[in-house]
């Protein structure tokens, strides 16, 4: 399984297979574990093979709680996705699949769009969430002096208008680089 990158495209569904598969495999792992502690033991359940695969108990419980906060987050369809691509500013940066956490909420975005002055999102899961994301985000951003409005929409048609408006992007790699780690941080 190829690992996808934060902030790139399919990374929430590559990360819910992948800690599915993790935890399936520590379930797995403590099982068998625990069977051989009983054949090494002639059955005998107090033994330290019984210890060890209740320790895998842990990662599990690492595993299962990840997957939880991510369920209610989906990758957009691809047909989207290349539709977001191809409407693109010159030189601006197409950031997808940003789950970011505070201490009161799990918010994501679908797409975002870092221009020069302006961050144009989409919010797909969780529409409700979308205004409260946007004043984290706006926070986030003049916390870490970062200039910039932030838009985020939950309708396409008002996404893609506001991006039609989006000129062509006059910031140097280096401050787009910045801002894209201000989010990378803070996502899944």
């Amino acid at each position: 399984m190829k690992k996808v990158e934060r902030l790139q495209y399919g990374r929430i569904k590559s990360e819910k297979t992948r800690l599915f598969l993790g935890a399936a495999f520590m379930v797995l792992l403590g099982i068998g574990i625990f069977f051989l502690g009983l054949f090494l033991n002639k059955f005998e359940k107090r033994n330290i093979f019984t210890v060890l695969s209740v320790l895998f108990v842990l990662p599990w419980a690492r595993f299962v709680s990840t997957l939880l906060v991510l369920l209610p987050f989906h990758t957009a369809e691809n047909a989207l996705y290349e539709r977001v691509k191809k409407n693109l500013p010159a030189g601006a940066v197409l950031l997808s699949d940003v789950v970011i956490s505070s201490k009161e909420a799990v918010m994501g975005i679908s797409f975002l769009v870092l221009c020069d002055h302006e961050l144009i999102g989409l919010v797909l899961d969780q529409p409700k969430k979308a205004k409260k994301t946007e004043t984290y985000v706006t926070e986030l951003f003049r916390r870490q002096g970062i200039s910039g409005r932030v838009f985020l929409y939950t309708k396409e048609e008002e996404f893609f208008k506001k991006l039609a408006g989006c000129a062509d992007v006059r910031k140097t790699e280096a401050e787009q680089k910045e801002r894209v780690d201000a989010l990378r941080v803070l996502s899944f």
